[in-house]
C-alpha cells in the first residue's frame, strides 16, 4: 500500500494486504511480524528497534444450515426462526447471527435482528396474521461475514376457530354430535380432538 505521511503528527502510516506480499496465509495460523524504521548516517544504514506484533488469520464463518420457521403458539403476529448453530473456532470465529426478512414492498431482504452466538433461534414480531414471510440467516465474524442461508418461508397464524355444534342426539347407548370447524389461512386446522370429561376419545388428523 501507499505510505502516508501526516504532517500534523509527523507520522508515517501504511495499510497493506499481507497476502499481496507473497506470504501464504492459512486460517487459524498465528503469524508474527515486525516493523523497523531506517535512516542513513555518514553512509551507514541505521535501524530502529523492531515493533513486533502477532495476529491469527481467520476465514469467514460457514453458511448457516438447518434453517426453519414455525408459528409461535402464543402469538399470531410472530414467527420463530431457528437454525443449526455453527461451531466457532480460531480459524472460523462466529461473533453473532443476523436474521434477514424480505420486505414485501421493496423486494429487498432487510435486517430483522441480531442474535448472540449462543442462541439458535430468533422470534420475529410485529407481523400480520395470515401473511407469508421469507427469512434468511447468516453468521457474522469479527472480520468477515458468512454466506446467507437458503430462504425459508412461514405464515403467521392464530388460534383456530372454535367448533360449532350443528346437531346432537342421544339414543340408548349412542350419542351423536355433528359439528363444524371453519379453517381459514390465518387460522388453519391440522387436527381435531374429541374429548369426554377432559379425556381425548377420538382424534381426526391430517386435515391440512
Amino acid at each position: 500500500g501507499t505510505i502516508v505521511y501526516d504532517a500534523e503528527t509527523s507520522t508515517y502510516s501504511q495499510t497493506f494486504n499481507l497476502a499481496d506480499t507473497g506470504v501464504t496465509i492459512v486460517a487459524g495460523t498465528t503469524y508474527s511480524s515486525s516493523i523497523k524504521a531506517f535512516n542513513t548516517r555518514n553512509g551507514v544504514k541505521i535501524e530502529s528497534a523492531p515493533l513486533t506484533f502477532s495476529f491469527t488469520a481467520v476465514a469467514a464463518p460457514a453458511q448457516v444450515t438447518g434453517v426453519a420457521v414455525n408459528p409461535v403458539s402464543t402469538s399470531d403476529t410472530s414467527l420463530r426462526v431457528s437454525w443449526t448453530p455453527l461451531v466457532s473456532s480460531t480459524s472460523n470465529p462466529v461473533s453473532q447471527y443476523a436474521v434477514m426478512r424480505l420486505n414485501g414492498s421493496s423486494g429487498v431482504y432487510e435486517l430483522d435482528g441480531f442474535v448472540a452466538t449462543s442462541a439458535s433461534e430468533y422470534t420475529s414480531t410485529g407481523l400480520v396474521s395470515g401473511v407469508s414471510y421469507s427469512y434468511r440467516v447468516y453468521a457474522i465474524g469479527p472480520v468477515l461475514d458468512g454466506p446467507v442461508s437458503t430462504t425459508v418461508v412461514g405464515i403467521a397464524i392464530s388460534t383456530p376457530n372454535a367448533a360449532t355444534i350443528v346437531t346432537s342426539g342421544r339414543g340408548d347407548r349412542l350419542v351423536s354430535v355433528t359439528f363444524t370447524v371453519s379453517p381459514t389461512l390465518p387460522k388453519p386446522v391440522t387436527s381435531i380432538e374429541v374429548l369426554q370429561n377432559g379425556v381425548v376419545i377420538d382424534v381426526l388428523s391430517d386435515l391440512a
